[in-house]
């Protein structure tokens, strides 16, 4: 009787998953020396102006302040639409918080920059994960929530929330990638409030 020929599915397989595994680590390791290297820029791009008003700004933000500032605005500003524009930011601004900062940080834990990055730049760092931006998904969250119901009020607020992303950026605080995280994140959240308010109508 003929021996079999050894089987070779297995072997191959093996390859193939070896082949896109690897492909996978290289692409993230690219991905993060671009991360480090866009970040790196920034810190050693300073501006005066940039200087003096991003950690400003940064820290305007801290534990939601500036957030609940701008919706105690609209709301005194007057009209239903304003109000429930508030409301529904705040809303979505409180989803996603949790979301961020209790399961997305803690399950990825990524550290934050590097200390030699950060002392260049003034500002709060928390000692929480880096991704995603905390600061960057309350602020996106907030502001499309409100501007899915106010329309008029998305170019000042998104404005201001782009202004906050950055500065977790030139504060060192953040990783580009992880501002870009946070903001996709509160999106997301406030894109399925939206729909989930439109489907209770």
């Amino acid at each position: 009787m003929l021996d079999r020929p050894p089987r070779t599915d297995d072997q191959h397989g093996a390859r193939a998953w070896q082949a896109v595994t690897g492909a996978c680590q290289a692409a993230r390791g690219r991905a993060r020396r671009l991360d480090r290297r866009a970040l790196e820029w920034v810190v050693t791009h300073p501006d005066p102006v940039l200087d003096r008003w991003m950690p400003r700004l940064s820290r305007a933000t801290d534990h939601l302040v500036a957030w609940w500032a701008v919706a105690a605005v609209m709301a005194a500003a007057g009209g239903r639409r304003n109000r429930e524009a508030a409301r529904w930011g705040l809303a979505a601004m409180l989803l996603t918080s949790p979301v961020c900062n209790a399961a997305a940080k803690n399950l990825i834990g990524r550290s934050r920059p590097p200390e030699r990055i950060r002392r260049r730049r003034p500002g709060r760092v928390p000692e929480s994960g880096s991704f995603p931006s905390g600061h960057t998904a309350a602020a996106t969250a907030f502001v499309t929530a409100a501007t899915l119901v106010t329309p008029q009020v998305g170019p000042p607020l998104g404005v201001l929330a782009a202004g906050v992303a950055y500065a977790r950026v030139y504060t060192a605080a953040h990783y580009p990638s992880d501002v870009a995280a946070g903001a996709l994140l509160g999106i997301t959240v406030a894109l399925a409030l939206h729909l989930q308010r439109r489907s209770d109508r």
